[in-house]
């Protein structure tokens, strides 16, 4: 019998919350593990607010997680959405994830060479966050 080699992948949970009237969504959280994807959506829910969460591929990471071996630091690449550390406005576009590293120049190379689609440029936005990172600053405050 023969074995497959398969380098373990790992991923990250970013969670969205989307609002039950409207259906827009805002990006919430970031977890490494389901525990803290949980956590997460204790503190978001409610009864106006949903959370939905997308599991994206780390990527340069090798390897699971464990107390002594997981990122300091995760950098995602949204498209649309807003800036990090920057407020909300009514032009926002609902952020999709594209992309997730745990190098930020790899990141911003990734958004870089995504940002001209035809024509048009697609607005692209590096965040820096650490695991367990939850919003303070909700699209509906």
């Amino acid at each position: 019998m023969k074995l497959r080699n398969e380098r373990q992948c790992s991923k990250v949970l970013v969670v969205f919350a989307r609002d039950r009237e409207t259906l827009e969504e805002d990006f919430v959280g970031l977890a490494l593990d389901r525990e803290q994807e949980l956590y997460v959506r204790e503190v978001v829910e409610s009864p106006e607010l949903q959370c939905l969460t997308e599991e994206v591929k780390l990527r340069g990471w090798e390897g699971g997680y464990s107390e002594n071996h997981k990122p300091e630091l995760v950098y995602l690449v949204f498209r649309g959405g807003r800036a990090q550390n920057q407020g909300h406005s009514d032009d926002d576009f609902d952020p999709e994830i594209y992309g997730a590293f745990v190098d930020r120049q790899q990141a911003e190379w990734f958004a870089e060479k995504d940002r001209y689609i035809g024509q048009k440029i697609v607005p692209l936005h590096v965040w820096e966050l650490k695991p367990g990172w939850i919003s303070s600053n909700l699209r509906w405050d």
